[in-house]
């Protein structure tokens, strides 16, 4: 994903959060449907792709654990990875998607 699409799908993605923040009836919306909802803020996710959508709390902080690669990295796409780049697969805001 070029750097412009990146920053753009931050932008949707920040207005979605906003707008989750301040309006409790939309954020329940976003938890239960997140790929209908964020259709309907002008996001869509690649086809075959699915949305999971959780929440932070104080108490409660979740990561994500990336998909494996199932090939062997050459030296030359390790030193890539180790500097920030992705291999393989394709990026959707952010997130890499196998």
């Amino acid at each position: 994903m070029s750097q412009s699409k990146s920053g753009e799908w931050m932008k949707h993605w920040s207005k979605v959060v906003e707008k989750a923040w301040h309006d409790e009836g939309f954020k329940k919306r976003l938890l239960s449907n997140p790929t209908a909802v964020l259709k309907e803020e002008g996001i869509e996710p690649p086809q075959g792709v699915q949305v999971k959508l959780v929440e932070n709390t104080q108490n409660v902080v979740h990561l994500t654990l990336p998909a494996k690669i199932a090939a062997e990295l050459s030296e030359k796409d390790l030193e890539l990875v180790a500097a920030g780049a992705k291999i393989g697969g394709r990026l959707w805001g952010g997130t890499h998607v196998f």
